[in-house]
């Protein structure tokens, strides 16, 4: 059972990818604590920026997760500890920002690195990193 087990291609296909996993346990480490910085800290904008740029870095699809938590922080925020609505734009423009600066500069710090290597995109990764 085992062997047919680990034979199966759905499981040899994930498995193939393991090597992978650290990376990308690190960009989501980056995003979590680039999220907690934003909504805990008030000096950690810059730094939560960054966070957000290695994470993109490693992978974009974190992005979506960093959402996730700042929607489920904002609704604790409103309904649960009952805070006025002016905490609740505050906190959320301030992720707002935090997340655009990190895109930026992850889309320039894209730009340099391709200029310095003299590559290009692919048609793919252009309308990704286009479009983020």
């Amino acid at each position: 059972t085992g062997g047919l087990f680990t034979t199966f291609p759905s499981v040899t296909s994930t498995l193939a990818y393991n090597y992978t996993a650290d990376g990308y346990f690190a960009a989501l480490l980056c995003i979590c604590l680039a999220v907690l910085l934003l909504v805990k800290t008030k000096r950690g904008f810059f730094p939560a920026s960054l966070l957000i740029m290695f994470s993109l870095g490693i992978s974009q699809a974190y992005i979506t997760f960093a959402v996730l938590l700042i929607l489920f922080y904002l609704l604790d925020m409103l309904f649960f500890q009952l805070q006025d609505m002016k905490a609740f734009w505050k906190t959320g423009f301030r992720c707002l920002g935090g997340g655009l600066l990190g895109c930026i500069l992850y889309w320039l710090a894209l730009k340099l690195i391709l200029l310095f290597s003299g590559t290009q995109l692919s048609q793919y990764r252009m309308f990704r990193v286009l479009f983020l």
